[in-house]
């Protein structure tokens, strides 16, 4: 008896909701050092930490279209 594999869909939504809280709160430490002085060194720290974290999460959201459209595909040739 073979075994289903199943969607690696755990890993998929804890990548999600770090990157969402780890690009949210470079944000507003991006927000709150913007507002004492600009082009500080903090600030542009968490000015990149958002734009790597934002790609993380877009990245992360496409790795779970992927998965589940090669799930789809794949359930969709073992039924035959």
């Amino acid at each position: 008896m073979t075994e289903r594999k199943r969607l690696p869909i755990v890993p998929i939504l804890i990548t999600i909701v770090a990157t969402l809280v780890l690009s949210v709160g470079s944000f507003y430490g991006c927000a709150r050092t913007y507002s004492m002085g600009g082009t500080s060194s903090p600030n542009e720290v968490f000015a990149w930490s958002f734009v790597v974290f934002a790609v993380a999460f877009l990245v992360s959201l496409i790795w779970l279209i992927v998965a589940i459209v090669i799930n789809f595909f794949r359930r969709g040739t073992e039924g035959q």
